[in-house]
């Protein structure tokens, strides 16, 4: 027997140091949910897990972008429908406009709710969805992926009254007005008034009417002169509204295209994160039943190493039996 030395004693306490270790960091695994409590304990896959919640973040991101971009276009899709009722309501007060037996008075009557929809279609150039403009000349870029992709949504124009915008037709004089049209087919011929006329083919410098055809003349729908006073004014005032008919269902038709592509890629990506997280799952997650095992199992070490010492510590006072 020695006094000085208590190897068993400075052993055990060894012991009860590396239990205590292990059961704090068992006991901070169960807390946390993770199973990677220091880069020591699994340094690649801490790497690994890592990379995978960055992209995560980032996949994050992209969902919410992709949702407001399909919010901007349902919100598009929303006014051009309601403007299609109201160009549709137009369109049977031209019609009605345009029966004889009406007076100019009565026509009159008919131009008060015709211009009340006119002002409303046009007024749509002002709408914005976030202070950005639904309706303008710019294309709006939206990341859809966690590695910056960009989708871009085409501009819908309706600034400057593009969607009622006037059509250059020539005189019956076989003049042309000066005035320039747009890019479109314009079907004028109008069965409720017998005209005439087959087809309007409209390009940038001035319109071709077939030989047969008879002409219309359109005022500027800006000017003030886009009513329905007169049957002719009625008359003149269908073809562009037969126009931004058309327009409208090209522009919904665009939108309903670029929604489809956008829930797709909404689709992709949510399964892509489901994907991700089930894999840094795998990696970083802590399985409680088998870590609760663990810590159980260290617990009682800890407990029985404490219990231990305390005998260890007591085996040199047994010397003094001798000295006594």
């Amino acid at each position: 027997m020695v006094i000085n030395s208590n190897n068993v004693a400075e052993k055990t306490a060894s012991n009860l140091a590396v239990s205590n270790r292990a059961l704090s960091s068992s006991l901070f695994r169960l807390s946390s949910g993770s199973k990677i409590v220091n880069p020591s304990d699994d340094a690649a896959g801490l790497a690994v897990s890592s990379r995978i919640d960055s992209k995560l973040k980032r996949i994050n991101a992209s969902l919410d972008n992709i949702g407001n971009a399909i919010s901007f276009t349902q919100t598009q899709d929303g006014f051009l429908q309601t403007a299609n009722k109201a160009i549709t309501r137009m369109g049977e007060l031209s019609l009605r406009a345009q029966d004889a037996t009406k007076s100019n008075k009565d026509r009159e009557l008919y131009d008060k709710e015709f211009q009340q929809l006119k002002d409303f279609v046009l007024n749509l150039e002002t709408k914005e969805f976030n202070e950005v403009p639904l309706f303008s000349d710019d294309n709006i870029k939206v990341t859809i992926d966690s590695n910056g992709t960009e989708f871009t949504l085409p501009a819908i124009n309706l600034y400057r009254g593009q969607l009622l915008a006037p059509v250059s037709v020539l005189k019956s004089d076989g003049t042309n007005d000066g005035n320039t049209s747009t890019d479109y087919y314009v079907d004028a011929v109008d069965a409720a008034a017998h005209e005439n006329a087959d087809e309007i083919i409209a390009n940038v410098e001035h319109l071709q009417i077939k030989d047969d055809a008879t002409a219309l003349a359109l005022a500027d729908t800006q000017s003030g002169h886009f009513n329905l006073k007169t049957a002719h004014d009625a008359r003149v005032a269908l073809v562009s509204l037969k126009a931004a008919i058309s327009r409208i269902a090209e522009h919904r038709a665009k939108l309903g295209a670029i929604e489809s592509r956008l829930s797709f890629t909404n689709s992709q990506l949510t399964s892509t994160k489901e994907n991700l997280g089930e894999a840094k799952s795998r990696i970083a997650d802590v399985n409680v039943a088998e870590e609760a095992t663990n810590f159980a199992r260290f617990q009682i070490l800890a407990q029985s190493g404490t219990s231990m010492l305390s005998q260890a510590n007591a085996m040199p006072k047994t010397v003094l039996q001798l000295l006594t």
